[in-house]
């Protein structure tokens, strides 16, 4: 995993022409055969070049989390984000065309103050109808000496308690439907342990599918840390059930 405070800027404190890409593009080349991940990338920094780097490497997970904080521009606007549902859309429309079966994730805030219930309804509709893959949702919460703070429009607790859960229904739904789209298809599953001696393991997709399989001991090995072909068969509450197939 790649990760780091503002992951996308590395390289501006370098010599000339180091930057994330070029990091990225150095680990898959140097390891082939370990699986890179990147953990949250600005949206101006999905471009071509990140792109051509996913579909390029096998080893390089198609498997993106774009923070968006809110699906309402006013919103985005009083944050100081610097880019609106539009051109956030449009990001998640090219990683979704050029990578079809990636996992697209992003953040979200309810409850910024100023988000009324217009708002609030404007960030989800947008959200529904976004063809992301899961959410991280947090309610915002008062920071002493930040901008925000300040603000006279404070939303009552309660009702970002309300906005919460709303939005945590919503990210299950979306999670949900990815993993039925992939039921029948055969993932490289990165597993994580499980008990060998009943042949029932657990681990991750390349496209962060949380799966749990079954299979013939002999065909894992020492279970953590092996890569096995698992095919897909059912999804049981937030979880894709399958049988590995073959290491």
């Amino acid at each position: 995993m790649v990760t780091g405070i503002n992951v996308g800027k590395y390289g501006l404190d370098l010599t000339e022409g180091e930057d994330i890409y070029s990091l990225l593009e150095t680990l898959c080349r140097r390891f082939p055969a370990i699986r890179i991940r990147l953990s949250s990338v600005e949206p101006a920094e999905v471009n071509e070049r990140l792109l051509e780097l996913m579909t390029g490497f096998a080893n390089f997970m198609p498997h993106l989390h774009i923070p968006l904080q809110s699906g309402d521009d006013g919103v985005l606007t009083r944050m100081q984000r610097k880019y609106t549902t539009e051109t956030f859309a449009e990001v998640v429309e090219r990683v979704r065309t050029v990578l079809p079966h990636a996992a697209i994730g992003c953040d979200i805030l309810a409850g910024f103050p100023g988000e009324d219930e217009q708002a609030a309804e404007n960030s989800f509709s947008f959200l529904a109808q976004l063809p992301i893959t899961y959410l991280h949702i947090f309610p915002y919460s008062l920071r002493p000496g930040t901008a925000a703070a300040k603000f006279a429009d404070q939303v009552p607790g309660p009702v970002k308690d309300a906005r919460v859960a709303r939005l945590r229904e919503l990210d299950v739904q979306k999670k949900v439907t990815f993993y039925q789209q992939h039921c029948g298809t055969e993932q490289r599953v990165l597993l994580e342990g499980g008990d060998e001696q009943a042949g029932l393991f657990k681990g991750f997709s390349g496209n962060y599918i949380p799966v749990r399989c079954k299979g013939d001991a002999r065909l894992v090995g020492s279970s953590a840390g092996t890569v096995v072909s698992v095919q897909l068969k059912e999804v049981r509450g937030e979880t894709v059930f399958g049988e590995i197939i073959s290491s």
